[in-house]
């Protein structure tokens, strides 16, 4: 399936004629691959190209509809919002019929009402909680999921007790696996809340104001480099929320005005949310206001990016972030994006 893609897409890339047979096989033959988004936007595009635009407008529809939650999905919104010519004309019966004939698994909405065997355990728990046995608690909602009883409100119900918001996602990530590929509406708020949470907002918001950034994209990449741990400490022995390394943190502490700096003073949410936000409006200025470079840059280092840039003429930053080679770097861009617009859809007014 990967190799297939890696043939589709550089097929797409340099305007090959065999392009769309490519991104079509793509998604007809490995629909459940990572790549399938890619593949049906893609093909978009290159109806796009071709002037079929109501075939482009039913691919992202599709996208939409099947995977609101994902990056491609997310692109695909924007492009119908903003291009008014993908509002006219009929698909070719050829696509309509393509697209019928692509069976993704969906997951399953969360249900609103709790099973008996939820409810005893739900119930036991909190009782064992109340007792001050908040492991014996845990474990009776995990033997739940287990045991006939519903996983995801079990999860919210462990989730909700947890000491803080990055132990309520990391329980959450683990009862619902599947939480991306549910529409926003098949869930409760409380389900969504939990797994992007919104913690030192006060912080958060001050950063974005001082640095020009947007709040939600912010959020996004806190979310994905610590999951909102302060105190989070990577092997790279990068410190706190947003990740910040010693030597970068104390060099842009100076410029910020942050007195006798330490180490530790990064895993102090407002010392590195200012820092955080700070280094990563540099690197913007650096990229020109290019998020998705920043992005990369941000995970893999400027040097990299330079490197991934010489090597084709993008013509969008979708195709730039497809050309990342390392997967790892590839899928926290698009991670990071996607997260900044859940954000923006639970969150913004």
């Amino acid at each position: 399936a990967q190799s297939h893609w890696k043939v589709a897409f550089q097929a797409y890339l340099h305007d090959q004629p065999d392009a769309g047979r490519l991104l079509r096989e793509q998604l007809r033959d490995y629909p459940g691959h990572a790549a399938a988004g890619a593949a049906l936007y893609f093909l978009g595009r290159r109806f796009e190209m071709d002037r079929d635009v109501a075939s482009a407008r039913a691919c992202y529809q599709w996208l939409v509809r099947t995977w609101e939650n994902h990056y491609y999905a997310m692109l695909s919104r924007d492009r119908l919002a903003a291009t008014r010519e993908l509002s006219v004309g009929m698909p070719s019966m050829e696509i309509t019929q393509f697209l019928a004939s692509v069976v993704v698994p969906g997951a399953r909405p969360i249900p609103r009402d709790t099973v008996e065997a939820t409810s005893v355990r739900i119930e036991r728990s909190r009782i064992l909680r109340n007792a001050g046995l908040a492991d014996l608690a845990d474990s009776e909602l995990r033997f739940g999921a287990r045991h006939g009883g519903q996983s995801a409100l079990l999860g919210m119900e462990m989730a909700g007790a947890a000491d803080a918001p990055h132990q309520a996602m990391h329980i959450m990530k683990g009862m619902a696996p599947e939480y991306l590929n549910l529409p926003i509406d098949a869930a409760p708020r409380q389900f969504w809340e939990l797994l992007f949470p919104l913690p030192y907002r006060a912080e958060l918001d001050k950063a974005a104001r001082d640095q020009n950034l947007d709040l939600y994209l912010l959020a996004g990449l806190i979310r994905q480099e610590s999951e909102f741990d302060p105190k989070a400490l990577s092997h790279a022995n990068a410190y706190g929320l947003t990740q910040v390394r010693p030597a970068t943190g104390r060099q842009y502490a100076r410029t910020l005005g942050i007195p006798r700096f330490t180490n530790r003073i990064l895993f102090q949410p407002a010392a590195n949310v200012e820092i955080g936000s700070s280094i990563f409006h540099g690197m913007l200025a650096q990229n020109n206001g290019r998020v998705e470079q920043t992005l990369a840059a941000y995970n893999a280092g400027p040097g990299r990016l330079t490197r991934w840039l010489g090597w084709n003429e993008y013509r969008e930053p979708a195709e730039f972030i497809e050309s990342i080679p390392f997967t790892e770097t590839r899928d926290y861009v698009q991670a990071v994006l996607r997260n900044a617009d859940l954000y923006r859809r639970l969150y913004g007014r």
